[in-house]
């Protein structure tokens, strides 16, 4: 049954590598945040993106895989894994890169015309002013009118009898 279920996973998991379209992406930084990030890709949480694999700055990890995508080796091989994986972006999930290969990606990725972005995770305060007891009235006008005003929370739609269509 295990091995069954796990058959089931592994051919899920190539036939969305190989048939789903999109941008195809680079991830710098094979770590726990790299793997974050190939995990909402792959689930379709970050639509339009095929991962191709990672890049990392550690030689030792050249030449693994990391979820069962390559690890082409760092900055060294960037232009290569560029030209030979046809890649549209690179993600960096790494924040402690040395200057000269974060200055290396930026200049690969420049000369390429490759979009280049930053996978970032934040713990932020929550606002002071809201009151926790306010979040689990049901949603009215006015609540929602109130949360709309909360930095980081998007507009809440309006539901009910006047809106319905």
């Amino acid at each position: 049954m295990i091995v069954s279920r796990y058959s089931f996973q592994l051919l899920d998991h190539f036939w969305v590598r190989e048939t789903r379209g999109g941008r195809r992406v680079l991830l710098y930084g094979a770590n726990a945040d790299g793997v974050f990030v190939l995990n909402k890709i792959l689930s379709g949480e970050l639509p339009n993106l095929v991962p191709v694999g990672f890049l990392d700055e550690d030689p030792r990890m050249e030449g693994k895989t990391l979820n069962r995508f390559p690890i082409f080796g760092g900055h060294w091989k960037l232009p290569y894994v560029m030209r030979t994986m046809s890649i549209d972006q690179i993600i960096l999930v790494n924040h402690r890169m040395p200057a000269e290969a974060l200055r290396r990606v930026l200049q690969n990725a420049e000369e390429s015309n490759t979009l280049l972005r930053v996978f970032r995770m934040r713990l932020e305060e929550f606002p002071i002013e809201v009151h926790a007891a306010s979040l689990i009235v049901p949603v009215s006008k006015t609540t929602a009118a109130s949360a709309q005003a909360l930095p980081g929370f998007p507009p809440a739609a309006e539901s009910g009898p006047e809106n319905a269509s």
